[in-house]
């Protein structure tokens, strides 16, 4: 079941824990005087990005270590453009007022530990919620179906803990693209866990085996945490219902 929020639903909650502080932090938020936006209001063509922000969570990190570069496209007069772009990480974002997805390009490491930063100092990590400030559609996609919008961003990403997430019912899609789900109030099976040795013990590294031709994982930093990671058998339920099952997760 996702979780999105609605612009009014987090305008409202939010409001009331911000104006005092970051219920996370302590500290206070300076940006919380900013104008909630969803995905939708940031690809309009009149968006006016100046003290607005965009709730969402941290989905993935993926480094771009044989520095090649990544193909983007956009829509011209109805006609599909491709075109090349640099980057060393791409940042997938899931929208909390829109379940859906879009991505932020880094082109240099200098540019990605930049908007890490306060995500390194509080020691957040992938799936940390947080406001992207500012958002500008870029008028990109990654894909050639224009699911995955690309944003670009100058500020750092802002990590933020919300009191609550209102629950919306999954909706299937009517188009192609590229949504997300976060599971709320499940219970979980974890079933035969067996000890592993990651990859690394980065608080941005998701644990997982390399795949392909990768040497490493997309993590900047280490961390004084233990590599060690449980591969097991996931079932997820609601009620007596199986909803979800993960093998080698």
């Amino acid at each position: 079941m996702p979780l999105p929020m609605n612009s009014s639903q987090a305008h409202a909650h939010r409001r009331d824990e911000e104006d005092e502080a970051n219920p996370r932090h302590g500290a206070p938020c300076w940006w919380f005087h900013y104008k909630d936006v969803s995905m939708d209001a940031v690809m309009s063509p009149s968006f006016n990005p100046e003290e607005t922000r965009l709730p969402a969570i941290l989905l993935h990190v993926k480094s771009n270590e044989m520095k090649g570069k990544v193909f983007t496209y956009s829509k011209t007069s109805g006609a599909q453009i491709a075109g090349e772009s640099k980057y060393d990480r791409i940042f997938l974002f899931g929208c909390l007022g829109t379940n859906t997805c879009f991505a932020v390009l880094s082109k240099t490491a200098k540019h990605s530990s930049y908007f890490l930063q306060d995500f390194i100092a509080r020691e957040c990590c992938v799936g940390q919620t947080l406001m992207i400030l500012e958002p500008i559609y870029s008028k990109n996609t990654l894909g050639d179906n224009s699911n995955l919008p690309i944003f670009d961003v100058k500020k750092r990403f802002e990590p933020h803990m919300f009191s609550s997430i209102p629950t919306m019912m999954y909706d299937p899609p009517k188009e192609a693209i590229t949504r997300y789900f976060v599971l709320h109030n499940m219970q979980i099976q974890v079933l035969v866990p067996v000890v592993q040795r990651s990859v690394c013990n980065g608080i941005f590294c998701d644990r997982q085996s390399l795949r392909g031709s990768e040497n490493h994982c997309c993590c900047l930093f280490r961390s004084g945490e233990s590599s060690l990671v449980l591969e097991t058998y996931v079932k997820v339920f609601t009620g007596n219902e199986m909803i979800l099952e993960m093998p080698d997760f």
